[in-house]
């Protein structure tokens, strides 16, 4: 199949995500079956496994994803691996611990319809019941959005226009998403389009339970420090790189 077919690749990187991942898998098939039932579409789950130790890659195939086994320990990395895979021309991206509410395909094709876009970020809703990390991540949306005019990793974006200015940076390790939405949005500019943000297309991010508020609070230093051209390492976001995780 042309890699500018038609319809929509979700992509999602995985490490050890076997407690959340069939969930956020099941989300996008139920928004996979309006969007067809709807609009007559076809649309795809592509996995990235970057290396999980535990049964990541044997839910998301069982769950009939395609999975990509790919090795590199960079997030950046992992995402391209994805959208080079994706055979339709419309991508998706996001978090192995989110949720996809049942109409979000069917806006974002709809949204997309218009040729001046080459992408957007899509809304983030964090999914807690601890005011502590609700206000952390607002911080942390705020912080974000003032950087890259994006909520983070959940974006939809024509493919074509993605590996235009190389995907996401893989120099970064963290952050790499802010660094999207900021080349795509001067990518967008020098086409006479635009690279906008879908506030009301709202993703669900789930409170995932082993993440301390040093973590999150952690992301936030990071993220102001980044503002002044500080480039963090592995070092700096154990959560992410950590091995036993």
């Amino acid at each position: 199949m042309s890699m500018t077919a038609p319809g929509i690749s979700v992509v999602i990187p995985a490490y050890n995500e076997e407690k959340l991942l069939p969930a956020t898998i099941a989300s996008i098939q139920k928004a996979m079956q309006n969007y067809t039932e709807t609009l007559g579409q076809q649309a795809e789950i592509i996995v990235v496994n970057n290396s999980s130790t535990d049964q990541t890659a044997q839910i998301a195939h069982d769950m009939g994803a395609v999975v990509l086994n790919h090795p590199i320990r960079n997030i950046a990395s992992v995402r391209n691996a994805g959208i080079k895979l994706a055979q339709y021309d419309l991508v998706v991206t996001m978090d192995a611990d989110s949720l996809m509410p049942d109409d979000t395909l069917v806006q974002i094709w709809q949204r997309m319809q218009d040729p001046s876009y080459i992408g957007a970020g899509l809304g983030v809703e964090f999914v807690t019941e601890k005011l502590s990390l609700k206000i952390l991540a607002f911080f942390i949306q705020a912080a974000v959005y003032y950087t890259s005019r994006i909520q983070g990793g959940m974006l939809c974006f024509r493919k074509k226009e993605a590996l235009a200015i190389g995907g996401f940076p893989e120099d970064r390790l963290f952050a790499e998403d802010l660094a999207f939405g900021v080349a795509m949005r001067k990518h967008a500019k020098q086409l006479g389009k635009k690279f906008s943000c879908f506030k009301d297309i709202r993703i669900k991010s789930l409170d995932r339970k082993e993440v301390s508020i040093k973590d999150l609070w952690n992301v936030v230093y990071c993220e102001i420090k980044m503002l002044f051209g500080y480039k963090p390492s592995a070092e700096d976001f154990k959560y992410w790189y950590k091995p036993e995780r």
